[in-house]
């Protein structure tokens, strides 16, 4: 039995330097024909920017955080009888929540319907009123691990597992609570360089001004009732040693995301007419994106493998996987839900969902047999590699370029409507600039101040395959020396696989894949001596 005890300090720091400057064609445009004329860098070296990208962040906009954590672990590996071996543990973990070293964090508390900041607020002077962490520490994180191992023959054994893993690095998801009032004031530029408007430099743009006179805002912020996110990983496999040197084995892996990290536009109101701004539910807040812990996946997969050790020159490793993983955000700040009332409606394939992958990968050595003298230098000492991949295509989202539902989200996720087949029978996807991927006549725009049916990472891309192969020739020089040719080819068939489709409905690039996966065929050849 094993047991101990587990400290850990992580500290992030990232710098405060918000300014950026955006150009484009219009303030050197003829305002007459603004879409044949002007320069982007032309607009740079007058120093003349757009307002569209140009903005600040004055204040203390830095990040520079602590996390501290303490976990307490027991552990015993129990030989049962001479076929079963059980593994058994425990941990207790305290991860506490990231919290500002000088406590320069705020943001809208969407419960109390109020900002918050976590030390003294230094434009009114009231001292915090949220802890330092911002949310309430968690103490009931008990994560389990139980696994076993069964020999069931003398070549098969069976394994199973079973644990919970809380995620403990939230450095970046805590990042979102810098930049917000009241130790930072956001400030973007518009209505600049615009056709009849006077030209306005870069250093002219942003002046002093009062703090006490900025209305506050939180374009971030994080919720105040959030739980540690965790999964829960489980398995079950049988292993079966063929030969003295081959093995093969069948799992089934699966895993369960629980309280994971997803932003959500809390702060917007149901579709319908008006100015969104004014039907918020918390007008005074505006726009903002907020950091919760309510996103879920889900995992299963059928996995195989087989294994060749070196066996007469002869080594290799074959594996696929039969797949489905389903979540409501594949990546932190990547996406959000169509419509943050009904998140769960947003539950779809992964990002990263693939039906079937299948690798493998080889090493020969050319056997030479009884060759001597300069036959043999000459046939001995070759080898062959290779890996070769096949995977079924990506989920993508077909997305809408504007906001229909008229809900003034700080990012646009709506989707359209689905009123067709998208491969309807005897489609043909094609490619290139001219081509199409999908029929776009499936899709069509939700009326107005509404939704659209078509669910999030609905279609699916093109899939991919790839072959790289190499030969090697040996010489030995002298038991010290050797020397090696090396002739390698990346893609050695010039597959062409083709990226995901434009999924931007209506617009020029919509089902249309002009780009790709990876690079054209690529051989190299080279010599290295050993020595």
């Amino acid at each position: 039995m094993s047991f101990g005890y587990d400290y850990t300090k992580i500290r992030t720091i990232h710098d405060s330097v918000f300014l950026n400057f955006g150009f484009d064609n219009i303030a050197t445009g003829d305002p007459q024909n603004l879409g044949a004329t002007g320069y982007p860098f032309a607009s740079f070296l007058l120093g003349l920017p757009s307002s569209s990208g140009t903005g600040r962040i004055a204040g203390e906009a830095d990040l520079d955080i602590d996390q501290q954590l303490h976990n307490l672990l027991i552990q015993d590996d129990y030989k049962v009888t001479d076929k079963l071996t059980v593994n058994l543990g425990l941990r207790w973990e305290y991860n506490a929540w990231p919290h500002h070293r000088r406590g320069r964090m705020g943001g809208y508390d969407m419960d109390a319907g109020h900002f918050y900041w976590t030390s003294r607020n230094p434009i009114t002077g009231e001292p915090a009123n949220v802890p330092e962490t911002i949310a309430d520490p968690q103490y009931k994180n008990f994560a389990p691990r139980v696994g076993f191992a069964y020999r069931i023959f003398p070549r098969t054994v069976i394994r199973s597992a079973y644990g919970i893993f809380y995620n403990s690095n939230l450095g970046w998801e805590w990042s979102t609570g810098r930049g917000n009032w009241p130790y930072s004031i956001s400030d973007n530029a518009s209505g600049i360089n615009i056709p009849g408007a006077t030209p306005s430099r870069a250093d002219q743009l942003f002046g002093s001004f009062d703090p006490t006179k900025v209305t506050p805002s939180a374009q971030h912020t994080i919720s105040r009732d959030l739980h540690t996110p965790y999964m829960q990983n489980w398995n079950f496999g049988i292993e079966h040693q063929i030969t003295q040197s081959m093995v093969i084995e069948l799992n089934y892996q699966g895993s369960k995301g629980t309280h994971l990290s997803s932003f959500l536009s809390t702060n917007d109101p149901a579709p319908g007419p008006g100015d969104p701004n004014l039907r918020r539910p918390h007008p005074e807040a505006g726009a903002l994106s907020e950091l919760k812990m309510i996103g879920t996946s889900r995992y299963n997969a059928l996995t195989a493998k087989a294994e060749q050790r070196f066996w007469k020159g002869l080594t290799y490793v074959a594996s696929y996987a039969f797949q489905k993983s389903i979540d409501l955000n594949s990546e932190f700040g990547g996406t959000s839900p169509q419509d943050s009332r009904n998140a769960r409606a947003s539950l779809g394939p992964s990002g990263f969902d693939q039906t079937h992958v299948f690798n493998t990968g080889y090493t020969w050595m050319i056997p030479a047999g009884n060759l001597k003298g300069v036959t043999k230098y000459l046939v001995a000492g070759w080898q062959t590699t290779g890996l070769v991949t096949f995977e079924s295509g990506r989920p993508f989202t077909i997305n809408l370029p504007n906001d229909i539902a008229n809900v003034g989200a700080r990012g646009n996720f709506q989707r359209p409507n689905l009123v067709g087949n998208p491969f309807p029978p005897g489609w043909v996807s094609t490619y290139g600039p001219g081509g199409l991927y999908f029929d776009p006549t499936a899709f069509a725009s939700p009326a107005l101040y509404t939704y659209g049916n078509l669910g999030r990472n609905a279609m699916r891309g093109p899939g991919f395959k790839n072959f790289d192969l190499g030969l090697f020739k040996n010489f030995f020089i002298t038991e010290r020396f050797r020397l090696q040719y090396r002739a390698e080819a990346f893609n050695a068939f010039n597959n062409v696989n083709f990226s995901n489709p434009g999924s931007t409905f209506s617009t020029s690039t919509f089902g249309r894949s002009t780009s790709t996966q990876n690079a054209q065929r690529s051989i190299q050849m080279g010599l290295k001596l050993y020595f």
